[in-house]
């Protein structure tokens, strides 16, 4: 049962070749000729499908190798771009530091200065 309804679904898909088939039998009892006309026919027609495939896997797989290589270049100018932030976010923490200790530093110049006053006056 199996086997019949494969066999049934072929003969959907491809119910032209047992026609075809029919018709090259048919062909070939009553004109010889005709029937070798009807193989190149055919034989024809399926080396230019083949040949139609081809073309469009060849520019599948020209698309496909476009693609990976904009997305290399994407990856590439992403990782540009965050290890330029990380670049700049590190300096300027230590821009951020430095000012921070000079603040510091000129805080306790003028409490000392201030100190000294104190005691100056006193």
């Amino acid at each position: 049962m199996m086997s019949l309804k494969k066999a049934f679904v072929w003969i959907k898909h491809y119910w032209y070749f047992p026609v075809m088939l029919i018709a090259l039998a048919v062909t070939f009892i009553m004109h010889r000729k005709k029937a070798s006309m009807l193989i190149d026919m055919l034989v024809s027609s399926m080396e230019s499908h083949k040949k139609e495939i081809d073309v469009i896997e060849e520019a599948e797989a020209a698309k496909a190798e476009k693609i990976e290589k904009a997305s290399k270049e994407h990856s590439k100018e992403i990782q540009n771009i965050f290890s330029e932030e990380a670049l700049a976010l590190e300096k300027a923490g230590k821009t951020k530091e430095k000012r921070e200790k000079s603040l510091q530093e000129l805080e306790m110049e003028m409490l000392a200065e201030e100190m000294k006053k104190t005691f100056e006056k006193g």
